[in-house]
């Protein structure tokens, strides 16, 4: 028989925290984040209060919605394990692009600055004759 794991059980409280905590660094602004939710989901904006204040948790359905439509991984969302966002390697990608692209636009400005400023290389004139 398996035990189950105390520390694995989701509760409204610690749900409404996770969602609030991955809004919160969405950007999503506190005033009228139920208003938000409610209208995602399609339900009261009452409802979506109770969410975000930890008194109910949302259905599974408006909880994937939620997830969903924030990029938050849900496995995060139910258990606190793993990366917060589904986009974190994705951004994480596409920072690392982004500096490798600038300093390759660096050095090919700079290469480019060089050879400009530099005389070309002039053609050798071997003055020996040959018999």
């Amino acid at each position: 028989m398996a035990t189950m794991n105390a520390a694995r059980i989701i509760t409204p409280k610690l749900l409404s925290e996770r969602i609030n905590r991955a809004l919160n660094l969405r950007g999503v602004d506190q005033h009228g984040r139920g208003t938000e939710l409610a209208r995602l989901t399609g339900t009261s904006p009452q409802a979506a209060a109770k969410w975000l204040s930890g008194q109910v948790m949302p259905n599974n359905d408006n909880l994937i919605r939620i997830a969903a439509n924030y990029g938050i991984d849900l496995v995060w969302l139910m258990t606190g394990d793993g990366d917060m966002f589904l986009d974190e390697l994705l951004q994480e990608v596409k920072d690392n692009w982004r500096q490798s692209n600038e300093q390759g636009r660096g050095f090919v400005v700079a290469a480019s600055r060089q050879a400009k400023n530099s005389t070309p290389p002039q053609p050798r004139i071997d003055n020996k004759t040959t018999t």
